[in-house]
């Protein structure tokens, strides 16, 4: 993997070595009109499907006081109360042996930004009154609080390398994930 030898700490690095994938989750999940109720079902699902399998390697695999808090039974409450079903296919998430669980941690965790921005123009447009336990979820923005520090400390190539192999892992199961539903978005 190339060094990020421009940056000064991890999170800086990983926004640097991690632009790409997360540019292309974020073109093709951001197209979708969450004011939309069937678009928005789509877009709780990919998320749930992505989650559901990191959540489940972050139980087994990470520090338990650094695991990033759960959010699939969230989003599975949400797409209740719209009238949809949580994915039945999730992908698999198995990062790379080389893969380090901060930078899973990192990405999880900066998620709830993106989360906060989606539910400020959900509470602006006619999808003000639809659920939105996931996307308010005060957990994750507490867990991304409280992880930013770590992030900003200087640290070595090889955990900058370990960490963006385990944030691109994160992306590439989200893509996976938005590949098996819903059939609206393009692979």
């Amino acid at each position: 993997m190339k060094q990020a030898t421009d940056t000064h700490n991890l999170r800086s690095a990983l926004r640097t070595m991690t632009k790409a994938a997360h540019d292309r989750l974020d073109a093709s999940i951001g197209t979708l009109d969450l004011s939309d109720p069937a678009e928005y079902s789509d877009f709780l699902a990919i998320q749930y499907a992505a989650r559901r399998p990191i959540e489940a390697w972050c139980a087994a695999n990470m520090p338990a006081d650094m695991c990033p808090p759960a959010q699939s039974d969230l989003i599975a409450a949400d797409l209740a109360t719209l009238g949809s079903r949580s994915p039945d296919h999730c992908p698999a998430f198995t990062p790379p042996a080389n893969a380090g669980w901060l930078g899973i941690a990192w990405a999880l965790g900066g998620s709830s930004m993106g989360n906060r921005a989606m539910l400020a123009r959900m509470h602006k447009s006619s999808a003000h009154d639809w659920p939105t336990a996931f996307l308010a979820d005060a957990a994750m923005t507490e867990y991304w609080a409280a992880l930013k520090p770590r992030l900003e400390q200087p640290v070595s190539d090889a955990l900058i390398d370990k960490a963006a192999n385990g944030a691109n892992a994160v992306f590439q199961c989200f893509e996976a994930a938005k590949t098996i539903y819903p059939t609206r978005i393009a692979a």
